[in-house]
């Protein structure tokens, strides 16, 4: 919890300045997202004093319900109340995760952790280590985290620093590990995530629709689940799965207050906001392969060859195991070793069937989705996400003849256009699909096209 002082001035309150109120609106929630990135949180709260006037707010992945305004000094039985209660709240309740423990200097598993910075490793795989070392360097805090799988077994991983946070309060809040497997002294990839989950209507709605495949539409199926299924049905260039699950009670609450706030306002005939908060759960997802970005990739050469073996991977999911990705995107799709043979390949990540708009990687999302004209992504929608992530690493990492890479990139993915009250495609990346030209000259060299490309989508 955390008290913020302000002279006056209120960001929740339609009556202050648009300009003034959204730059304070914006600077309360970049605390909230530092707290809960850099800690292990499932809520938090805050205590908002503005002149005379107070409020109340708590904070989570899927927003923030807040008090109305109140006068503290006329009212100090509101903040003694609080606080008392506060103050005898067990820690789960105040919002830290009770699976996830410090590890204190000179137990085992600290020395474990000390002792896997020597692990011999292949050359190749020996940024693993090395990341490893990083995550626990002087200064950070080390964890024990608790997995609980599906067979109610807990297993135990020891982490330091997250590898990689994704921005943002609200949504997934992604923090990636390199991890130490407590029971096998090896190294892993973990994934801390909020996923999203149905709300009561969509389950119905889903179980409706059941067509018996294993997986069910939509995004009732954790991401564990479906490599899980992906790994039984040999699909290749996929994570192994070593185990996963949710987090204990974890789920987010915000949904809850706006369902009952917006009930109220439909009761007294009045409108209600449609932008409906979504529930989420926290979730871990432990996997074998710890991969490197494609960031890092050193050639052209490289980079083709990593998402080429990614579209390898789509093809399988679809053909053998019936699932389709749904957000392709460079988060998603990461580059390793295979030791043995000693050759780079790359490897589809996250799969959770993204099918909710606000769910995907929008600036590499496609141009029919964006302007909806299609309800649910199909392989051409995959395949044109695919073409994004190829040219939006050609243009910032490698050679090429563009003389103002920031505007393009602006233009290109992260433009959109708004009218009728939703947004859409952005012009140039709308004129590039839509704009016909004459593929001339390789239309003459591959005469036989069926022979060049051996997997067709």
């Amino acid at each position: 919890m955390w008290v913020e002082f302000k002279e006056g001035g209120d960001p929740f309150s339609d009556e202050v300045d648009g300009p003034m109120r959204k730059l304070f609106l914006e600077r309360l929630s970049s605390y909230a997202e530092m707290a809960m990135g850099r800690a292990h949180r499932t809520h938090i709260y805050t205590v908002l004093v503005m002149g005379t006037f107070a409020r109340l707010i708590r904070w989570d992945r899927s927003g923030a319900v807040m008090t109305d305004k109140f006068q503290y000094k006329e009212h100090p039985e509101i903040l003694g109340e609080f606080f008392w209660r506060f103050a005898r709240m067990t820690d789960e309740v105040q919002g830290y995760d009770t699976t996830a423990q410090l590890v204190p200097p000179g137990t085992k598993l600290y020395h474990l952790m000390d002792s896997m910075t020597e692990k011999k490793l292949p050359e190749l795989l020996d940024y693993i280590r090395t990341e490893f070392q990083k995550s626990i360097d002087a200064g950070c805090c080390r964890y024990q985290l608790a997995v609980e799988d599906k067979e109610r077994v807990t297993r135990h991983f020891l982490v330091g620093r997250p590898l990689h946070i994704t921005p943002g309060l609200v949504g997934r809040g992604t923090r990636s590990y390199v991890a130490v497997d407590v029971e096998k002294e090896v190294f892993v990839h973990l994934k801390d995530q909020w996923r999203y989950a149905p709300d009561e209507d969509a389950m119905q709605q889903e179980h409706a629709a059941d067509d018996g495949h294993p997986l069910r539409i939509g995004e009732a199926s954790p991401e564990g689940d479906i490599l899980s299924y992906l790994n039984l049905m040999g699909v290749h260039n996929v994570p192994t799965v070593v185990c996963h699950g949710d987090v204990g009670r974890e789920v987010t609450a915000t949904q809850d207050a706006w369902k009952a706030i917006n009930q109220g306002l439909r009761t007294a005939g009045a409108g209600a906001h449609s932008d409906q908060p979504l529930k989420l759960v926290h979730y871990r997802l432990i996997q074998e392969e710890v991969g490197r970005p494609l960031s890092e990739c050193e050639a052209g050469v490289e980079l083709v060859k990593v998402i080429s073996d990614c579209i390898m991977a789509h093809e399988d999911a679809v053909i053998l195991a019936g699932v389709l990705h749904g957000d392709v995107s460079p988060g998603n799709m990461l580059m390793s070793f295979d030791a043995v043979h000693k050759a780079l390949y790359g490897y589809g990540g996250k799969h959770d069937n993204a099918y909710d708009l606000r769910q995907r990687t929008r600036p590499f999302v496609s141009r029919a989705i964006l302007d909806r004209d299609v309800r649910q992504p199909t392989i051409q929608d995959d395949l044109e996400s695919f073409f994004y992530v190829l040219v939006y690493y050609s243009v910032r990492y490698l050679k090429h003849n563009s003389e103002d890479v920031a505007s393009f990139m602006l233009d290109f993915f992260d433009s959109y256009s708004f009218s009728n009250g939703e947004y859409s495609c952005g012009q140039c990346k709308r004129r590039t699909i839509q704009m016909p030209y004459s593929n001339g000259p390789i239309t003459g060299k591959l005469s036989s096209p069926a022979k060049v490309h051996t997997r067709i989508h």
